[in-house]
């Protein structure tokens, strides 16, 4: 290892506390310090105070190595519309490759007529740009444009296709969830549903909403695809009832929630609820037809027998696969719930005489059969003359 001696470390750390005290050469790079950002801040501030007569005035009066520092500091200013022209005139004079760059993101992030429209048209307009970027820069919300172009196709995954070659986004973070939330929004947000898994809605929603606007969005998703299919196996749906409870627990959020919108996810409840006590896919779908009818859905001690509960009557399933279900009058529900599943099928047994109907859950065709013997028990208990039977 080489010792320097005395006299060169004076001399290297002369040079050090030059550098440090007069920062800026005639056309190297600047080197961010206290000393260049400190000088960086008062002159943003200074063009700031000033009105938008007088900075576009100022603007071209601007020295080489006032430009220089606006330039390397575009990272912090360029989301900030105000800054845009003095920004282009500091990249026309310095032509940095990266100053470029930020300016063609916070283009894409901008709306409406900016000032840096045409920087952007000089940076997609080069030869290796993605063909994507020349429909950009004439649209007056790029990110609108980038989600209907996702829509377009349908053969890709979003983080497929912000990533290929033609389309060249995915670096551009920001953007990236701009776009994504653009598709999660309304009037986009209906046709999306439809479209894309809720998952990943889900993950784009977590991407791009700030925290204190979720439930505000929450609601329009539910609005706005009020009426669509909901899988058992639902992501925004699943986040919603964690994050706000469920309606029947009375928070305020199902406050500003339609009475239609609360009615389908107290549906889906259900249907989550049997998918997980019952299984089956069929018996679900059995279940799934009489929703409306459904009270409540509970299990036996056990969790071996699920009692799907209607206002008269009480349909007993066996999770067994193999046995009947039995439909009895609802009153019976006390002496047929207690107990371990063994004692359950004995009680029903020693009261089949009582028994509003049953069914086989197997077979190719066994649902119409079951919905038909539902359908005859929900008759046979429905009150007649005004009376209760």
């Amino acid at each position: 290892m080489t010792m320097l001696s005395s006299g060169p470390r004076r001399l290297m750390a002369a040079l050090l506390a030059v550098k440090r005290a007069h920062p800026y050469s005639e056309s190297a790079p600047l080197e961010m310090s206290p000393r260049v950002e400190k000088d960086a801040a008062a002159l943003w501030a200074r063009l700031r105070r000033l009105s938008l007569r007088a900075r576009r005035a100022a603007v071209p009066r601007l020295s080489g190595i006032e430009l220089r520092l606006i330039a390397a500091t575009t990272a912090g200013r360029a989301g900030e519309e105000w800054t845009h022209e003095v920004l282009v005139r500091a990249w026309r004079h310095t032509g940095d490759a990266a100053m470029a760059a930020m300016l063609w993101e916070a283009f894409l992030l901008s709306s409406g007529e900016t000032a840096l429209r045409q920087v952007a048209s000089e940076h997609a307009a080069r030869g290796e740009s993605p063909a994507l970027w020349k429909w950009l820069v004439g649209d007056a919300a790029p990110s609108v444009l980038a989600a209907s172009a996702f829509m377009g196709q349908r053969r890709l995954q979003f983080r497929e296709w912000i990533a290929r070659d033609d389309v060249g986004l995915a670096p551009y973070t920001r953007f990236v969830h701009l776009t994504q939330l653009r598709l999660i929004t309304p009037p986009m947000l209906e046709r999306v549903d439809l479209a894309v898994p809720p998952a990943t809605i889900d993950g784009w929603a977590l991407s791009a909403i700030p925290s204190p606007d979720t439930p505000a969005w929450h609601r329009a998703y539910l609005e706005t695809t009020a009426g669509h299919p909901r899988p058992t196996s639902h992501a925004v749906l699943e986040r919603i009832v964690d994050e706000h409870g469920t309606p029947a627990e009375g928070f305020a959020f199902w406050k500003e929630v339609s009475p239609r919108v609360v009615a389908e996810v107290n549906d889906w409840l259900r249907v989550r609820q049997l998918a997980e006590l019952l299984g089956g896919e069929q018996t679900v779908e059995l279940w799934r037809r009489f929703l409306p009818e459904i009270r409540s859905i509970i299990a036996n001690r056990d969790g071996r027998v699920v009692y799907v509960l209607f206002d008269r009557v009480v349909a007993a399933q066996f999770l067994d696969g193999a046995s009947d279900v039995w439909l009895f009058p609802l009153d019976m529900l006390t002496v047929l719930r207690r107990d371990d599943a063994h004692r359950i099928r004995k009680r029903v047994e020693e009261n089949r005489e009582h028994a509003l109907g049953r069914f086989t859950p197997r077979g190719e065709r066994w649902v119409e059969g079951a919905e038909s013997a539902v359908k005859n028990a929900l008759r046979t208990a429905a009150p007649r003359d005004g009376r209760s039977k």
